[in-house]
């Protein structure tokens, strides 16, 4: 006998329905992706924020270091030229006489102006293109070691040193002739090379040979400025440079966005008197001004480079603005450069 056996096929109960989420699961769902995808955002945003707060202060502590390098290197070196150091000389030492033997000697008529130091007015500096919107610090030197190794007539021959500033010089480079007795600005002459000597010929007036000799010293007068001003689209701290036409060469902009440059200058008085009793011994002081001084100090004396000059950098004038949280209240950022003049603490005679 054969047993027929039904065969019947395994399905589940819901076999006609597929399981899935429902509307209100698929809506949590998105919610809370929503709220994780603003959470990584929010958080993404506010690092980068961060990021760029703290590259734009690591910018500005950046320009403000190469400020500050340039402006101290540069007071530095102010009144230097070679062995002649006029910071260690009061202004009215130097003279515009023509004849080689006075003692300091400054061979461009109505030119007084090798002192260390000076200060334009804003009226007074305007290179084309740039409009001063403060006094211009200017810092006067001599660099170079170009040393004189034959006289001509009204001329002289120089032997370079390799990598010495007048390796490039051309007819109009200004020059300072330089011992540790004279200093000479010549106001004509006109320069040739010859392999790594140069000829400095036409001088007028004339050098003398009794005092030039091998004592002399050739070296590029620099001059720096430094001044708050716009140039084009851009307003900040500029630095100019002494060109060899005689003008300013084009502006370098130090620290964009600077809105007030505050120059104090300080000068040592009262220099104690060596070998005086202790009791009688003077303490010498310090006086700051907000002017730089010139001329006659009281006693007729010719004033003296000032021994330090403080600058303040002022990022934003609304001073009232500021607050306890800062930036975001009123962006003033102040910034402060204390730069010494050697030679111009004359009581300690630091002229070296």
């Amino acid at each position: 006998m054969i047993n027929h056996k039904k065969i019947y096929s395994a399905r589940p109960a819901a076999a006609a329905k597929q399981a899935g989420f429902s509307l209100i699961e698929f809506l949590v769902a998105s919610a809370l992706s929503m709220i994780v995808l603003i959470a990584v955002g929010s958080g993404y945003f506010a690092s980068r924020q961060l990021s760029d707060t703290a590259l734009a202060r690591l910018n500005v502590q950046q320009d403000l270091r190469n400020t500050a390098n340039l402006i101290v290197r540069d007071a530095r070196m102010a009144g230097s030229f070679g062995c002649f150091n006029m910071a260690a000389y009061r202004p009215d030492a130097v003279s515009e006489a023509a004849d080689s033997e006075a003692a300091l000697r400054l061979s461009v008529p109505g030119q007084n102006s090798l002192v260390p130091v000076k200060a334009l007015a804003a009226a007074e500096f305007s290179p084309a293109g740039f409009a001063a919107e403060s006094e211009a610090l200017v810092f006067q030197y001599g660099v170079g070691s170009a040393s004189i190794i034959n006289l001509t007539a009204n001329g002289a021959e120089l032997q370079i040193p390799a990598g010495d500033p007048l390796q490039t010089a051309v007819n109009g480079t200004p020059l300072v002739f330089s011992s540790c007795a004279v200093l000479d600005r010549p106001a004509v002459y006109t320069v040739s090379r010859s392999n790594n000597r140069l000829n400095i010929g036409n001088i007028a007036p004339a050098l003398s040979a009794a005092q030039v000799a091998n004592e002399f010293a050739v070296l590029r007068y620099t001059v720096n400025a430094y001044v708050l001003g716009t140039a084009g689209e851009q307003q900040g701290l500029f630095r100019f440079q002494l060109a060899d036409n005689g003008g300013w060469s084009n502006p370098q902009l130090l620290m964009p966005g600077i809105e007030a440059m505050d120059i104090q200058y300080g000068y040592v008085n009262n220099c104690p008197v060596i070998g005086a009793a202790s009791e009688a011994a003077a303490e010498e002081t310090f006086e700051f001004t907000d002017t730089l001084k010139t001329g006659n100090d009281a006693e007729g004396e010719g004033v003296a480079a000032p021994a330090i000059i403080r600058i303040t950098l002022n990022g934003g004038n609304d001073v009232a603005a500021q607050t306890a949280v800062g930036d975001a209240a009123g962006g003033v950022h102040v910034y402060n450069i204390d730069a010494t003049v050697r030679g111009g603490n004359i009581c300690a005679d630091r002229a070296i």
